[in-house]
Order: structure tokens, then C-alpha cells, then sequence
């Protein structure tokens, strides 16, 4: 549950031709703090030993069973990625057997760390979802595998120009706004000028016998 890094200037690559997940050199050292944070809460007796021994130069463990059993303490990792636009934010979940793999008769955690300005989302990530890649559109798209990965969908202001920006679809409503409010005291100002011209006929009637 916590943020082990955030940043709207960090470019996501989904990559088929990458194994593993590479997140940049600066997300080594809070990655792993977070990852291993149960083996220094003094009220736990019983943290997972395997999940203690990971470190930055000690990534894989002895598989003791062929099954994930052996994965409990081990958190699931969270990826928020911008949508079509920007008011659209999909969060993708990660288990813990997505990212530690099994390699011989060891578990391996399979995401790397690199000095690149930007992730890489390999093999590792894609294979827990159905991912779609639209050339058309110059999109691509992600569905879930299983119950347990979770994509959401973050809820951002409705907008109602997607394909603009921020800024573009502020400064639009500004336009609407203004030209509608005109318009009202236009409207308003003839209804006011027929009442009174109504008012006065009324007053200024004569009656003939």
C-alpha cells in the first residue's frame, strides 16, 4: 500500500522482446525497503525467511515446493499507468508469482533495475494480462488473467474533449462559459424591455364610450 515511487514524467515501455521488469536506478533502494519491511517490524515472529534474504545482490531463494506456497509476506505490486487520455488512469496488480519466477530449483525475483529514465514492462508483466497492442489507434490495451489481477479504473473529472488537453478543455469551457452568460443577459434584458412596453401600453389605454 505504500508509493515506492510516483512521477507524472516517467515513460512506461510494454516490451515483448524484455524478460523481466526493469524500473529505473533510483526505485532500487525504496523497492527493496518496501519489499522486505516485515523483517524489521519487531511484532512479527514469524516473517517469511525467503522474503528476508532478497536484496539487490541476493535476488532468488531455494524452492523448498514446486507451488506459490512459499510466497506468503510477499506483497502485490501495483502499476498506475495514464489511460487514453489523462483523465483516465488504469491500476494494473501484480502477484507475487508474476514476479518471482521460477528458475530451476530456485524463485527468482524478476524485475531489474537500470539507469534508463524510463521502465520497461517485459514478458514478466505482459503474461499476467491479456495485452492487446492496437496500431491503429497507437494504443494498447490490458485485461485481466485471473480474478486476483485487478485492472482499475481511476476516477478522474469527466471530460468533455479527451482528445485535448487540460489546459485546451479549461480554456474552451471558459469560451462556453462567458458566451453563454452573454447570451442569458441578452435574453434577459429583451424580456425586461417587452414587460415595461407591455406595462406602459397598459396604463396609457383609453376607453371610449
Amino acid at each position: 500500500d505504500e508509493n515506492i515511487f510516483e512521477s507524472n514524467n516517467i515513460h512506461a515501455v510494454v516490451d515483448t522482446g524484455t524478460t523481466e521488469i526493469i524500473l529505473t536506478s533510483n526505485m532500487r533502494v525504496p523497492f527493496f525497503e518496501t519489499l522486505t519491511a516485515p523483517c524489521s517490524d519487531p511484532n512479527r515472529k514469524d516473517v517469511n525467511p525467503d522474503l528476508c534474504s532478497l536484496s539487490n545482490t541476493m535476488r532468488c531463494f531455494y524452492v523448498r515446493s514446486p507451488n506459490a506456497s512459499e510466497l506468503y509476506d510477499f506483497p502485490t505490486l501495483e502499476f498506475t499507468l495514464n489511460g487514453w487520455n489523462e483523465y483516465e488512469n488504469i491500476k494494473l496488480t501484480l502477484l507475487p508469482e508474476n514476479y518471482m519466477r521460477l528458475s530451476g530449483s530456485y524463485r527468482c525475483l524478476f524485475i531489474s533495475f537500470l539507469s534508463l529514465g524510463f521502465i520497461i514492462l517485459g514478458d514478466v508483466f505482459m503474461t499476467a494480462f491479456y495485452t492487446v497492442y492496437d496500431r491503429e489507434l497507437n494504443r494498447i490495451g490490458f485485461g485481466s488473467m485471473t480474478k486476483e489481477n485487478l485492472i482499475e479504473k481511476e476516477k478522474l473529472p469527466f471530460n468533455l474533449f479527451p482528445n485535448l488537453t487540460a489546459t485546451q478543455s479549461l480554456a474552451i469551457l471558459i469560451v462556453i462559459t462567458i458566451v453563454s452568460s452573454s447570451m442569458i443577459y441578452v435574453i434577459i434584458r429583451q424580456i425586461i424591455f417587452k414587460l415595461k412596453t407591455k406595462l406602459n401600453n397598459q396604463r396609457n389605454v383609453q376607453v371610449i364610450v
